[in-house]
């Protein structure tokens, strides 16, 4: 058994060009470092969460479940719809008692919809890493995959009393330097799976003020309840912090793949 999963990350290792395989000393400027025990990891997470053909194949998602919103110390409930395709186009959709509650992403822009009908923009550099926020291997997979995106183990790490390796991806768009070094912050993103289970317990980007980029505080994603569907590991309990307040939490009860989603259903 240990034989054939050996096999099995041997064979998506292959997938990826040798020079991103390198030591960071070895490859050119314009390629991110890709170390080998980050990459090996990623690897593993993908085989055990059903194998990286199954879930490039999906798609688009579409969820329902119960949400319970955490506003001014109250605790909301209510019932939602959770829809997202590829990685860059997600939303969320919520009836509570006192009104809708909605969270649109469509690539790079996005709104919230408050329970009094208003409409509040997301800025670019908050819209940019909310593309997918319930199913994390979606943007593990895009990421394994891109070229531009550098990999990087950065060690053992302690999340709610369970140690987790942390993997950090960041997408190399542009240089480093200027305008280029905020892009490619923007788009870093940190993984933290379980060593027993190769599941992905969190992820972690930065949020930032509407007006100012350049300052960060943490926004995390904690999944848990996962379950097989379709042959594929899915987490039904998913859990928003930001800058270590818990802002909601969806509890799934049913999703399904490739709905045919299209452009218009992430629009106003």
């Amino acid at each position: 058994m240990r034989r054939c999963f050996a096999v099995a990350v041997l064979s998506l290792l292959s997938m990826l060009p040798a020079s991103l395989l390198a030591q960071h000393g070895t490859q050119a400027p314009a390629t991110p470092p890709r170390d080998q025990q980050g990459v090996s990891i990623l690897a593993q997470t993908l085989i055990a969460s059903g194998g990286l053909p199954a879930i490039a194949a999906v798609l688009d998602f579409k969820a329902t479940g119960n949400v319970t919103y955490y506003w001014a110390g109250e605790e909301v409930t209510g019932t939602t719809t959770v829809t997202g395709r590829g990685t860059d186009q997600f939303r969320i959709d919520s009836a509570i008692s006192s009104g809708t509650y909605t969270l649109l992403v469509n690539k790079g822009s996005g709104e919230l919809k408050d329970i009094r009908g208003r409409t509040i923009p997301i800025a670019f550099q908050n819209a940019v890493n909310k593309g997918n926020l319930i199913f994390p291997l979606a943007e593990i997979t895009a990421r394994f995959q891109d070229t531009t995106v550098g990999i990087t183990y950065v060690g053992l790490t302690t999340i709610d009393g369970h140690q987790l390796h942390q993997i950090r991806t960041r997408r190399i768009l542009t240089s480093d330097t200027g305008h280029g070094q905020l892009i490619n912050k923007l788009t870093t993103r940190d993984f933290f799976i379980d060593p027993q289970t190769f599941q992905v317990v969190a992820t972690l980007d930065m949020g930032h003020p509407d007006d100012i980029a350049q300052v960060d505080f943490p926004h995390q994603m904690l999944f848990t309840d996962y379950r097989t569907i379709n042959g594929i590991l899915v987490p039904f309990s998913i859990t928003e912090r930001v800058a270590g307040q818990t802002t909601w939490t969806i509890q799934l009860s049913q999703i399904t793949f490739n709905n045919g989603l299209g452009d218009t259903d992430f629009q106003p």
